[in-house]
């Protein structure tokens, strides 16, 4: 697929509804299992081929935050502590 097809597509999946996007999962998620057919691209953020390691209920769960954010929001408080430590 060529990179302005690309684009295109994925300004379209950016602009899902959330029952969209989550029928779009179940969707991919059959995909990834081999359930059904249908074309791919060759980007795994479109694709989304570790869907089939989900159940549906995972499907559901809206998150409120990214890893990053959470981990620097649960960090705020403790400056003067390490983060991370290596033995």
């Amino acid at each position: 697929m060529e990179k302005e097809a690309l684009n295109k597509l994925k300004n379209k999946i950016s602009k899902l509804t959330e029952e969209e996007k989550r029928k779009r999962n179940l969707y991919l998620k059959k995909m990834a299992n081999g359930e059904i057919q249908g074309p791919m691209t060759d980007d795994v953020f479109i694709n989304k081929p570790y869907l089939n390691r989900y159940n549906e209920e995972c499907l559901d769960i809206k998150l409120d935050e990214t890893i990053y954010n959470n981990f620097v929001n649960s960090c705020k408080d403790k400056l003067d502590k390490n983060a991370v430590y290596v033995n």
